[in-house]
């Protein structure tokens, strides 16, 4: 019961009309990818983060939910200056 009301919550917070299982594929769907980078320097070999490429509702769910405190790499592909009226811009 509590995953079908945390599914039910998120599909208003997005205020989206399709079905609470179409949302959380769509938000299950958001993943970023860490990458081990060779470099000359001895030690630990550096981790980079690959952000995600998003689609419009996913952009959506980053702010609503505030994905980025938890995923800073996701700010990367929360491009702005892309136009989608059915996105609220981040207040």
């Amino acid at each position: 019961m509590i995953g079908l009301t945390l599914a039910s919550l998120a599909r208003q917070a997005l205020g989206t009309g399709k079905s609470a299982l179409s949302t959380m594929k769509t938000l299950a769907e958001i993943a970023a990818t860490k990458v081990q980078v060779h470099t000359k320097e001895r030690g630990r070999r550096a981790t980079v983060l690959l952000a995600p490429t998003l689609a419009a509702e996913q952009r959506k769910a980053g702010r609503v939910f505030e994905l980025d405190r938890w995923l800073p790499g996701l700010l990367s592909s929360m491009n702005e200056s892309v136009s989608d009226p059915t996105v609220e811009r981040g207040a």
